[in-house]
């Protein structure tokens, strides 16, 4: 039982890293410093929109660059300007949530992605940024639901698989739809040397778990 904890300990610690690799921070491709190049790609586009300021194309490039700078707080105030002008504009509550986000502020990123729903349709974007948003709040079973949903209508989004054995893991420990996730996934990355990593260590986690 002692070795079976400690098994479980081990396991948690390796899918959280593997989870913190594939979607911290946040936003995919986001720099976790920021560098020179990014405060001169900022600079372009803040010099492109002195001279066009309601390119809408432009003002979602600049929000996103601020968060690839770690600017959340600006990030949100960017959306934020966007919404007041077009408060139907989807991806600006997205922008928003994605800083919201960042900053531990779980909840208030749900209540934008929500106000995102609300506009049409669900999309695999907007539902895994609020699964990932109720995993951080510790949400799984509904974190979980949402991925369904996800996995259902796109199997091929990697993403989604990854998330749901964390949430698994987090509520049960090693489980058989952990390990499926991770051979989907597997399947699906076949180059994912971590996943390649946790899978045995999820059977023997499970093989512990049946002693």
């Amino acid at each position: 039982m002692i070795f079976y904890r400690f098994a479980s300990l081990v396991l948690s610690g390796a899918i959280v890293l593997a989870v913190g690799v594939s979607f911290g921070p946040a936003w995919c491709g986001e720099a976790v410093n920021s560098t020179s190049e990014d405060q001169a790609d900022l600079a372009k586009i803040e010099a492109q929109l002195a001279r066009k300021p309601n390119d809408l194309e432009l003002q979602f490039q600049h929000a996103e660059m601020l968060g690839r700078l770690q600017r959340y707080e600006d990030e949100v105030a960017e959306a934020d300007l966007m919404l007041i002008k077009n408060p139907k504009l989807r991806d600006a509550y997205l922008i928003k949530a994605h800083a919201e986000g960042n900053l531990n502020r779980y909840g208030d990123a749900v209540l934008s992605l929500d106000r995102a729903f609300q506009l049409g349709p669900p999309t695999a974007k907007l539902l895994l940024a609020k699964a990932s948003h109720l995993k951080s709040q510790k949400k799984y079973l509904e974190a979980i639901t949402l991925l369904n949903q996800i996995t259902r209508s796109n199997p091929s989004e990697c993403d989604a698989y990854l998330y749901r054995a964390f949430c698994y893991h987090q509520l049960y420990g090693p489980t058989v739809n952990e390990l499926n996730d991770l051979e989907t996934l597997s399947r699906l990355q076949p180059t994912n040397k971590q996943v390649q990593i946790l899978i045995p260590e999820i059977k023997k986690g499970l093989a512990s778990k049946v002693k």
